[in-house]
C-alpha cells in the first residue's frame, strides 16, 4: 500500500495502472509496431474504397487481402478510447507551450508546466512518449564563456577622437590584429593598416 501511495504522488494515477493484457498506447509503440499498423489501415482503407465504389462484397475483399471481417468492421466503427482523446488534449498544449517558449524546455519542464495548466498529475515519463511521438526534442543553449577581465599593458593615445574622416590620401590610417584560429588548436593574426580616406588597405601582416 505505501508503494502505491508513493507511486501516485510521485507520478499520478498513470502509474497505478496495471500494464498486463492491454494494448500498447500509441506513443508506446516501436517503429516496427507503427508500420504494421499503417499497413493495416491502408488495408482498410483499400477495402472500404473498393467496396463503396465497384459495389464488391466485403466479404470478398476481406479474402484477398488477408484480413478478417470482424477487424474490418471492428475498424470501420472504431471510436478513440477516453485516454487517447486525453492524449491528443495533452500533445496540444504540450505544443502550444513549446513553441511559446521556443522548444527550450524538455520533458521535465514541460510535464510541471502541464501540470500546473491543468491541474492533473500527469506522468512525466507520459510527456516524454508524446513528445517523442510529437517529433519534438529541447533546443540545447550553448553556455556563453567567461572571460575574465584584463588589462592593457600599452594604451595608445585617441589622437583620432572618433573622427573617421579624412580629407586626403595618407591622412589617417587605422591598424588592428584579427586572430584566426585553424588545424589542431593553431592561431594565426592579421594586422593591416587601413586609410581612412578610401577605405583602402595600405599594408598587412599574416604570421604566427
Amino acid at each position: 500500500m505505501y508503494q502505491w501511495v508513493k507511486k501516485y504522488k510521485e507520478h499520478g494515477p498513470d502509474a497505478l495502472q496495471d500494464g498486463r493484457g492491454r494494448k500498447k498506447a500509441k506513443e508506446e509503440l516501436t517503429e516496427s509496431d507503427r508500420q504494421k499498423l499503417e499497413m493495416k489501415k491502408h488495408n482498410y482503407l483499400a477495402i472500404d474504397s473498393v467496396q463503396l465504389k465497384d459495389s464488391l462484397s466485403v466479404k470478398l475483399l476481406s479474402e484477398v487481402s488477408g484480413i478478417p471481417r470482424s477487424s474490418y468492421y471492428k475498424w470501420l466503427s472504431h471510436k478513440p478510447s477516453l485516454r487517447q482523446q486525453e492524449n491528443q488534449r495533452l500533445s496540444q498544449i504540450m505544443f502550444l507551450l513549446y513553441e511559446r517558449v521556443g522548444g527550450i524546455y524538455g520533458y521535465r519542464r514541460l510535464t510541471h508546466h502541464l501540470r500546473r495548466q491543468t491541474n492533473q498529475p500527469i506522468n512525466h515519463k507520459r510527456v516524454n512518449r508524446l513528445m517523442k511521438l510529437a517529433g519534438i526534442q529541447s533546443v540545447l543553449r550553448r553556455k556563453r564563456k567567461k572571460y575574465a577581465r584584463s588589462t592593457p599593458q600599452h594604451t595608445a593615445e585617441n589622437v583620432s577622437n572618433r573622427k573617421s574622416r579624412a580629407e586626403a590620401p595618407n591622412e589617417k590610417w587605422l591598424t588592428d590584429i584579427t586572430e584566426f584560429r585553424y588545424g589542431s588548436a593553431q592561431k594565426a593574426y592579421l594586422s593591416a593598416i587601413l586609410d581612412l580616406h578610401d577605405n583602402t588597405i595600405v599594408s598587412y601582416v599574416l604570421g604566427r
